[in-house]
């Protein structure tokens, strides 16, 4: 049983990693969304952008895969867990009846291979990191030697989007790499979302601006009007009458 200094020190745990997590995806969308165009962030955000249209490729052939055996599919992960290989010759065997399906397996196992093929650039080694003096709990690296800055910027971004891709996925759940979305309103800016699929704007200002042109809304702002102009009008016909003064129609007046 944990107590509650226990307890206390979990949670503050916890924290201390959320915090930490959430800085340094700030930090990646940060220098992904200030518009530069060094090589390095071009070929992150290319693999961001490959990550995402997998993932989302992954989860839609996994619904629809209904004649796939999982007892296999579990004993290929294990044997794929001893025996590492980048992409399996028989990876994603199955045919769909739906041609639409057919072609977006084609395409995810295509994105994936060009995913691995741009990952051989990379070369690093994992390194353990400890505070000289404070004893903190060790943390793991990957290094490279000889980086430059750019180079650091770069190795650190494709760990933890790779990283998202292995975490928090189900047979038919998306991994985290999902919860890095493209403002569907300005399609400029990248965000980071956990509060569920639904959320597709990068800030209240685009939620708004997206929604205005909806048919929804325009409906919705319809009735209002209508109600607004009733409520306007009766208000005016109840002044007249309590004031004991006969109104004036400005067309008279004119006249």
């Amino acid at each position: 049983m944990v107590g509650i200094s226990g307890t206390l020190r979990i949670k503050l745990r916890s924290n201390e990693i959320k915090r930490g997590w959430a800085k340094k995806t700030r930090d990646i969308l940060t220098r992904i969304n200030a518009e530069d165009t060094s090589p390095e962030v071009e070929r992150v955000v290319w693999l961001l952008e490959a990550l995402v249209e997998a993932e989302s490729l992954r989860v839609t052939l996994a619904k629809h895969a209904t004649s796939v055996d999982w007892r296999r599919v579990a004993e290929d992960h294990n044997q794929l867990l001893r025996h590492p290989q980048p992409l399996p010759p028989n990876y994603g065997d199955v045919d769909f009846d739906d041609s639409e399906l057919q072609q977006q397996k084609v395409r995810y196992r295509d994105l994936l291979t060009e995913i691995n093929r741009r990952l051989r650039i990379y070369k690093w080694h994992p390194s353990l990191l400890v505070a000289p003096r404070f004893f903190l709990p060790i943390q793991v690296s990957y290094v490279s030697p000889g980086q430059i800055e750019a180079e650091e910027w770069e190795t650190s971004a494709v760990q933890w989007l790779l990283g998202h891709s292995s975490l928090g996925g189900g047979p038919d759940s998306p991994a985290f790499i999902a919860r890095f979305r493209k403002c569907v309103e300005c399609r400029e800016i990248w965000f980071y979302s956990t509060r569920g699929k639904n959320h597709k704007y990068c800030s209240k200002a685009c939620d708004k601006k997206h929604h205005s042109r909806s048919e929804e809304f325009k409906e919705k702002r319809r009735k209002y009007m209508r109600r607004y102009r009733k409520d306007t009008s009766e208000q005016v016909e109840r002044y007249w009458a309590s004031s004991g003064r006969k109104k004036v129609s400005h067309r008279a007046k004119r006249g």
